[in-house]
């Protein structure tokens, strides 16, 4: 009791007071409460732990507080003692007895301040703050008030297509909720359990419409038995935000680069993906494609093609442009052989991952077996689609990575067609990575599988198409979708295959499929064809 109390009054306190703002990442309702909480502050840093320049500052800044406190009781208790004015020595007593707590709750005020502050200045990012809040404490009452099961998908590439390829293969015994759409940030993955769409942000009338609607749903029976869900990152630290949803199973696609302008290194986006563990049940890991030094002292359960893993796929022959038939080894229990739509190792791993979740939540072979035909690739992502002259389309529009750009290659390199086209886009948000990426892909290129090498954007143009020629292709550069669509019409002929992949803002290989679909309603299986997309496309290329 007296060393704990003791505690308060040393150099150490004002260190575990920083140490921890910052472990709770500047959450005022978690330092709090970890503050009244702690009985003993000298045993709250560990030996080895290592301050930011942001925590130091804020170390110097109480440091300081603390002396001018302290200097300040001091002097009005000496002007008390000789002072026949009443209160003076008692308040200085109490000044100096305060210190502690004045100097922990004076980092609240702080923050306080700064975020009335930031709010003034940028009321949109303030206004997101607020909504995120009050939409994660209704999804935090719901999970405590209502019995049912919560998966999340993360990972580096193939988020989406896992996540709706597990609702669907779930669908066949239980009740399942979620998104069709990219409701993975922290705004949007609270909307998925209440079964909203997402307003424009400034829209305050549907926000209110929203929250208000929660609450009626708060009060009555939940109609789901399973949440699937996807998170997304861009940057460190964004995957501990999603800490309130306490998932029973997270499945975890890859690690590979992503988002580099924002990541050091391969290991901090390791670190990242692999934070959900932290607050997950249970963990299932593509060990494909998951590098086996991040996940030392983890406990998960693995899927992929690999023999060691503990739920395997196997291809069994292939369909052609329809899809595959595959084994599905479900741990100790008998394989499940079903065909599927989806395309080459990446489509049949997205498909075992959904087969391996059926399995963990309990659902029988025959019912996997029902669901696993019903995936179908979805917008964007190996979709395949008519073109004009009797061509075909694969639409794999939706984003672009190295990894996902070379298994897509391989996928068109295992077709039959006299003639094959690669439409390679650039692969953005790649920084200080973007040119070595970009060269290993113009290197996978292979002159006797394709006809025509065709780049746009600006690392693509440079450092893929100069190594796709290296290599022995015939490589066209773009400036635009649209006149990339206008030059490879003419070349195309029946049976031609025209793989399409790419990244978003600069890129936008979608528009140049547009363009060269048989049928024009085929548009609408399409991404990023709303109004909004369709103004900012205007404003980076002209038709």
């Amino acid at each position: 009791m007296i060393e704990a109390f003791a505690s308060l009054y040393k150099p150490g306190f004002i260190r575990a007071l920083a140490y921890t703002l910052e472990t709770s990442d500047y959450k005022i309702r978690a330092y709090l409460r970890w503050f009244w909480r702690t009985n003993n502050f000298s045993k709250v840093v560990p030996k080895n732990a290592t301050f930011s320049k942001r925590v130091q500052f804020i170390q110097i800044t109480l440091y300081i507080w603390a002396v001018l406190e302290i200097t300040a009781a001091i002097a009005l208790a000496i002007l008390g003692r000789d002072n026949t004015t009443d209160g003076i020595f008692q308040f200085a007593v109490a000044l100096l007895v305060a210190t502690p707590l004045v100097t922990a709750h004076l980092v609240v005020l702080f923050l306080l301040i700064k975020r009335l502050i930031n709010g003034l200045l940028k009321p949109k990012t303030a206004g997101k703050s607020i909504l995120c809040g009050l939409l994660e404490s209704q999804v935090r009452r719901l999970r405590h008030r209502r019995d049912f099961k919560v998966i999340v998908v993360a990972g580096s590439v193939g988020k989406t297509s896992t996540k709706l390829a597990i609702a669907t293969v779930l669908s066949e015994k239980l009740k399942v909720i979620h998104q069709e759409g990219n409701y993975n940030d922290r705004l949007t993955v609270p909307l998925v359990f209440f079964g909203h769409s997402t307003p424009a942000l400034l829209n305050i009338f549907s926000w209110l419409k929203i929250l208000l609607s929660n609450e009626r749903a708060l009060r009555q029976t939940y109609p789901y038995e399973v949440a699937v869900l996807e998170l997304g990152t861009d940057g460190p630290g964004q995957m501990a935000k999603f800490a309130y949803l306490n998932p029973d199973l997270a499945v975890i696609t890859a690690v590979v680069p992503e988002h580099m302008e924002f990541f050091d290194s391969l290991n901090q986006v390791a670190g990242e993906e692999l934070s959900v563990a932290a607050y997950s049940r249970d963990l299932l890991v593509n060990i494909d494609d998951v590098p086996e030094q991040y996940l030392k002292n983890k406990q998960y359960l693995s899927f992929g093609l690999k023999k060691l893993a503990q739920y395997r796929a196997a291809k069994i022959s292939g369909n052609g442009l329809n899809g595959q038939r595959a084994a599905f080894y479900l741990k100790e229990e008998n394989s499940v052989i079903s065909d599927i739509q989806m395309l080459g190792r990446q489509g049949l791993k997205v498909a075992l991952a959904a087969a391996a979740v059926a399995h963990i939540m309990g659902l029988d072979a025959l019912s996997i077996r029902r669901g696993l035909k019903k995936i179908v690739p979805f917008a964007g992502r190996m979709q395949i689609l008519k073109g004009v002259k009797g061509s075909v389309i694969i639409d794999d529009t939706y984003n672009a990575s190295p990894d996902a750009v070379k298994a897509a290659l391989d996928v068109l390199y295992n077709l039959e067609s006299a003639q094959k086209i690669a439409i390679l886009g650039n692969m953005n948000e790649l920084g200080s990575y973007s040119e070595d990426a970009h060269k290993s892909v113009g290197q996978y290129c292979r002159p006797s599988e394709l006809a025509l090498v065709a780049t746009i954007g600006p690392d693509a143009n440079k450092f893929l198409a100069a190594a796709a020629e290296t290599k022995g292709c015939q490589v066209k550069r773009f400036s635009s979708p649209y006149e990339m669509a206008r030059y490879i019409k003419p070349l195309l002929k029946r049976g031609s295959i025209i793989l399409a992949k790419g990244s978003q803002f600069g890129v936008f290989t979608e528009e140049t499929v547009k363009l060269l679909l048989a049928e024009p309603e085929n548009t609408t299986k399409l991404v990023r064809q709303s109004k909004s997309w369709m103004k900012q496309k205007a404003k980076s290329f002209k038709q």
